[in-house]
């Protein structure tokens, strides 16, 4: 989208920590229907579906009169539907861990990985691990990449935002060229630091003189570089022996690349400045 694409839709926005977008609150509540209720006939008892978790849901964690609970699948899809769109977003993993820990066994399995891969496909900054919602990003990475997208280096910066859209395109996630994206913002940031072009592998070579790298921060920055040579479809073709790139690979690569790129930014201004 056009806000993400220039930068203008901070990270915190798109990679969703502290709020929740409509589609977001959608697609929990398609995991919830999907998981729960679908399979089920109108008429069916809520208990017999949720066990224990339809009646504790509506006396316990709404705090409703026990004798108006709804008595039906039907009543209480309807009940949860306007909960989960009109709460608090952090209320909304309330009701999820409650839910939950109160469902039969087979159900609660079914419901978790549903709703985990809703989760993820909206980009969610949460997802359901042990029972309890857990962020998988934490509010420092989501600002270390508003800080390296809107960074003095605008070809760094450039390719950080870049990375961040591939990454969080909800209909066709890019996670390979989102790695590319980052790993090249690094490379960016490197050219601008040292006023050449080079690649990442040599500038951070040359860096670690010029700003006084740690020989084991260069080290495994370079590593890490290397590792994009071999991961599917990044910096080559991929081939059938490429370590895969998911998800996990794109977001990690996302936040150390911002936060790279931002420590050398940082340390050239200490340079220039004669700080130590």
């Amino acid at each position: 989208m056009f806000s993400q694409r220039h930068g203008f839709t901070p990270a915190q926005d798109v990679l969703q920590l502290e709020g929740m977008t409509d589609a977001l609150r959608v697609a929990i509540w398609n995991a919830f229907h999907l998981a729960l209720f679908a399979s089920s006939f109108e008429g069916n008892s809520a208990d017999s579906v949720m066990g224990n978790a339809a009646f504790a849901t509506w006396a316990v964690h709404l705090q409703q009169p026990a004798d108006r609970r709804p008595r039906t699948i039907g009543e209480m899809s309807r009940v949860l539907n306007k909960v989960i769109m009109e709460v608090e977003w952090f209320r909304v993993y309330d009701l999820i861990e409650f839910v939950h820990a109160r469902l039969p066994d087979h159900v609660q399995e079914r419901f978790g990985e549903m709703l985990n891969t809703f989760l993820s496909n909206e980009r969610s900054g949460y997802r359901l691990v042990a029972g309890e919602v857990a962020p998988v990003t934490a509010p420092e990475e989501l600002h270390s990449i508003d800080a390296a997208a809107q960074s003095s280096a605008s070809e760094a910066s450039g390719h950080i935002q870049k990375a961040l859209r591939l990454f969080s395109d909800r209909a066709d996630p890019d996670y390979a060229n989102s790695v590319k994206e980052s790993i090249s913002a690094v490379e960016s940031a490197c050219q601008h630091v040292l006023g050449q072009k080079v690649t990442a592998g040599d500038g951070l070579k040359k860096l670690k003189e010029a700003l006084e790298l740690h020989p084991a921060l260069a080290e495994g920055f370079s590593k890490l570089y290397g590792f994009t040579s071999d991961a599917g479809g990044v910096r080559h073709a991929s081939r059938p022996e490429s370590a895969p790139v998911g998800e996990a690979e794109a977001r990690y690569f996302l936040v150390t690349c911002s936060a790279f790129v931002n420590y050398l930014l940082v340390k050239h201004l200490e340079s220039a400045a004669g700080l130590p």
